[in-house]
């Protein structure tokens, strides 16, 4: 009986933490634009849209309903990041600094990718056969497959 009460807590731990994830439909999009201070991990997968993941932190209960302010902005993900379509281009903010997590973003690998790093932080993109710019001032950044 305590086997099934810790597998059924760890079940519903996971689908909590994925429901914190973000995501948007790329449909219309041919260009995501993403800005960030933190180091920045993108990935490929089979969906037409955007998914970032979220970092697994449980809004407190106070805290439900407010919108988060950055100086870079305002939070309209509710993960610390800032998402606007502007025609054909999608752009992603980094609100939260150089000291947040590694962002892990999520996008079809035939999406046209521009990633600008200001601070410390690496960069990483894996599995894309579309065009990718990216430039960084300080940090790596490594291309894959």
């Amino acid at each position: 009986m305590k086997k099934i009460a810790i597998i059924l807590i760890a079940f519903l731990s996971i689908v909590q933490l994925r429901a914190q994830d973000y995501t948007q439909s790329l449909q219309g999009i041919k260009k995501v634009k993403i800005s960030s201070e933190s180091g920045v991990e993108i990935k490929t997968h089979n969906q037409n849209e955007l998914r970032i993941v979220g970092d697994g932190h449980e809004i407190p209960e106070k805290a439900k309903g407010l919108k988060a302010v950055y100086a870079g902005g305002s939070d309209n993900t509710g993960l610390g990041m800032y998402v606007q379509k502007e025609g054909e281009i999608l752009i992603i903010k980094n609100l939260k600094g150089m000291h947040s997590k590694l962002l892990e973003i999520y996008l079809p690998k035939t999406i046209n990718i521009v990633v600008e790093r200001s601070n410390l932080g690496d960069v990483s993109l894996s599995g894309f056969t579309s065009e990718i710019e990216v430039s960084s001032n300080v940090g790596s950044i490594t291309l894959k497959d």
